[in-house]
C-alpha cells in the first residue's frame, strides 16, 4: 500500500456590509415597543482546486432585510414579561464552510425566524430567575 499526497488548496473571499435602525416607543410608564431593521448586502466568491484542477469556481451576491420586533411590559419593580420575534440571514455555502458538489444547484440562503417569550423576575439582590419559551 502506498500514500499519495495530493495537493488540496481551497481559497475563498467574502464581503458583507449592512445598514440598520431600532427604534423604541414607550407606551405609557410600563410598556415599551421596540423595532428594528437591517439590510444586507452579502459577495462570496471560492475555488476549489485539487492536484491542480479546478473542481469548485463560485461566485455569488445576496442581498437580505432582516427585522426584530419586540414588546414588554413591567408590571412591577421585580417583574417584567417581554416577547420578542424576528428574522436572520445566513449565506452561502462558502460563508458556512461547506463546500456544495461541483454539479449542485446554487445554494439556498437560510433566513431562520426566532419567537420567544421571556418573564424576568428581579430584586434589590438581581435577578432572581428567567423562564423562556422560545420557537
Amino acid at each position: 500500500m502506498s500514500i499519495v499526497n495530493t495537493p488540496i488548496a481551497r481559497r475563498g473571499k467574502s464581503r458583507e456590509r449592512s445598514v440598520f435602525g431600532n427604534a423604541t416607543w414607550q407606551i405609557g410608564e410600563a410598556t415599551a415597543l421596540s423595532g428594528g431593521l437591517r439590510h444586507i448586502w452579502f459577495q462570496d466568491s471560492g475555488t476549489l482546486v485539487v492536484n491542480g484542477a479546478t473542481l469548485l469556481n463560485t461566485h455569488s451576491k445576496d442581498e437580505a432585510t432582516v427585522y426584530n420586533v419586540s414588546l414588554s411590559h413591567k408590571f412591577s419593580q421585580d417583574f417584567l414579561v417581554y416577547a420578542n420575534t424576528g428574522s436572520a440571514f445566513r449565506p452561502g455555502p462558502f460563508f458556512r464552510r461547506r463546500v456544495p458538489p461541483a454539479d449542485a444547484a446554487p445554494a439556498e440562503v437560510h433566513r431562520p425566524r426566532v419567537r420567544e417569550v421571556r418573564c424576568l423576575f428581579a430584586s434589590a439582590a438581581g435577578l432572581l430567575r428567567r423562564s423562556r419559551r422560545a420557537t
